[in-house]
């Protein structure tokens, strides 16, 4: 093993590494522990969004939960009943992709197929999602098998309802209770139940770190921060 010296950085040269290499190795280091990048093959775990001190739960008035959605009647344009919602898949930005029809077939086994969300319509009323289709499309569609989930959805809304929740500073603190999307077909926030309060707070979607195949959100805020702010729910009796 031959050291070798820089001004700032301490390298060690290894059989069959470049020099180079490992001096952007170390700068990475470097880089990473000042708070300014990640490890080499790393995943930045740091989520952007809204701090808690801006926090405005107020905007939330208007938007729906997803758990109220799933397991819900699917309508025809017209208003026959086609099935219920299996599943919804969710994108990357937290847009709401697909729903999963879920179709029961009398001595089959279910039938599944998927419908954009943009020609879907929640009808909070009847506690069912309407899409813009006429009966004769949708029952053709019911005669084709299709995977359940889009292999190209980065989540689906199952998934994202089983999750464990960490906050700064601690091991798992909690879990997901519910999401929240806005009238566009976004998500807007993460409902929590943490552990040793009755209370629920909405935490913002975007500060979320999470990446596909994972079984806990982590979140930039400590638990005296989430618990300052007004329970979700609290103002409007939801």
């Amino acid at each position: 093993m031959v050291r070798s010296t820089t001004p700032a950085v301490l390298c060690v040269g290894v059989q069959g590494v470049r020099p180079s290499a490992l001096l952007s190795l170390a700068l990475a280091m470097v880089l990473a522990v000042a708070g300014f990048g990640v490890m080499p093959g790393g995943v930045d775990a740091r989520a952007s969004g809204p701090d808690l001190e801006t926090w405005d739960t107020t905007a939330l008035t208007d938007d729906r939960r997803l758990s109220r959605v799933l397991g819900g009647a699917v309508l025809s344009r017209g208003g026959d009943r086609v099935g219920t919602v299996h599943d919804i898949t969710i994108g990357a930005a937290g847009r709401l992709e697909t729903v999963v029809v879920r179709v029961p077939v009398p001595g089959e086994d279910p039938r599944f197929f998927e419908v954009a969300w943009g020609t879907a319509e929640v009808d909070p009323a009847r506690g069912a999602v309407v899409l813009g289709l006429d009966g004769d499309t949708l029952a053709a569609r019911t005669k084709l098998e299709t995977d359940v989930i889009a292999e190209t959805a980065d989540w689906n809304a199952k998934d994202l309802l089983a999750l464990h929740v960490r906050l700064a500073g601690a091991d798992v603190s909690g879990q997901v209770d519910d999401l929240l999307f806005d009238p566009a077909g976004r998500l807007s926030a993460y409902v929590v139940d943490l552990e040793g309060t009755p209370d629920l707070y909405a935490l913002p979607w975007a500060a979320g770190a999470l990446e596909r195949g994972d079984r806990v959100v982590t979140f930039p805020f400590a638990r005296g921060a989430v618990v300052a702010i007004v329970p979700w729910g609290a103002a409007d009796g939801r």
